[in-house]
């Protein structure tokens, strides 16, 4: 049933996340009950398999393949094939909780000074180069920032208009374009390589840079995990500037945060947009004197 539901619902989805439903299926739930009737698996047969994901300390799976297998077996309630969702009586309180952890950043003025000049001195490839310079401006998630496309950037209007497929709220996001991005877009714009990503993979000018190159940039700088991930830009841009004295609306709203309303985040994209313009600028400013001082 699992080949089933993932056919109808396959379209809706990232690539990225077809396969990691595959994977997930394939490893923890098919050797226990691909072969067994839909009818006749047990909540306490999905608790036996769920705990064997426990054991093994990957909570964060455990969960996801949960909720995966949760959405199969409501598609089999919905189809009449069973009366109820298996795992519907196993409650995420019966099993063990994810660690919280807080995604390390920077926000000491002096070491975001020294963390720029440590990109501005890196040395790779000229796609992870150039993205790793512009993320300390954008402060886009990791995923946003390595899968822009050039039918995205708009250097006369000086935005960024990320398409609404690629954001986590599913709402177009607006992007001020600062002085200094600018100029490393022009750049970039002279490097003929046929692609419609602005940082395209080393191996297929169809695909773009991964988000772990990014993080794996910054570790050959020698920036370990528990000092900056790719993902701790933005943590540093929110603690400044809410430091420095901006509106946390302004700033929430450029982060792309909080319009859990997926209808009414789509009329919101432009809010504040004159404010985050004057924002997104003098916030480039501010990180170019932190680089010399």
């Amino acid at each position: 049933m699992f080949n089933q539901w993932f056919e109808l619902n396959k379209e809706s989805w990232k690539p990225n996340y077809q396969q990691d439903l595959i994977k997930r299926s394939k490893k923890h739930l098919s050797p226990y009950i691909g072969n067994r009737n839909v009818s006749e698996i047990t909540s306490q047969e999905m608790l036996g398999v769920f705990k064997i994901i426990e054991s093994a300390g990957t909570i964060d799976t455990l969960h996801k393949v949960k909720g995966c297998a949760s959405r199969v077996f409501r598609y089999c309630v919905g189809l009449g094939i069973i009366e109820h969702d298996p795992t519907r009586d196993l409650p995420n309180e019966i099993f063990k909780r994810k660690k919280v952890t807080h995604l390390a950043h920077i926000t000491d003025p002096k070491e975001i000074g020294g963390l720029l000049r440590m990109i501005d001195e890196y040395q790779g490839t000229y796609q992870i180069e150039n993205a790793l310079k512009i993320a300390p401006y954008l402060f886009l998630r990791p995923g946003e920032l390595a899968g822009i496309e050039w039918n995205e950037v708009d250097l006369k209007d000086k935005l960024i208009r990320i398409n609404a497929k690629r954001m986590k709220m599913k709402a177009t996001h607006l992007v001020p374009l600062c002085p200094q991005v600018i100029s490393l877009f022009e750049s970039l714009r002279n490097i003929k390589t046929g692609s419609d990503f602005v940082f395209p993979s080393l191996r297929s000018s169809t695909r773009h840079i991964s988000p772990e190159s990014l993080r794996a940039g910054l570790r050959r700088m020698g920036i370990d995990k528990e000092e900056m991930t790719t993902h701790g830009f933005r943590h540093m841009a929110s603690t400044r500037l809410y430091e420095l004295g901006y509106k946390g609306d302004v700033i929430e709203r450029q982060l792309a945060h909080g319009e859990r309303n997926k209808i009414k985040a789509a009329y919101n994209h432009a809010e504040y947009l004159d404010d985050r313009r004057i924002m997104m600028n003098e916030w480039a400013d501010y990180l170019d004197e932190l680089k010399i001082r």
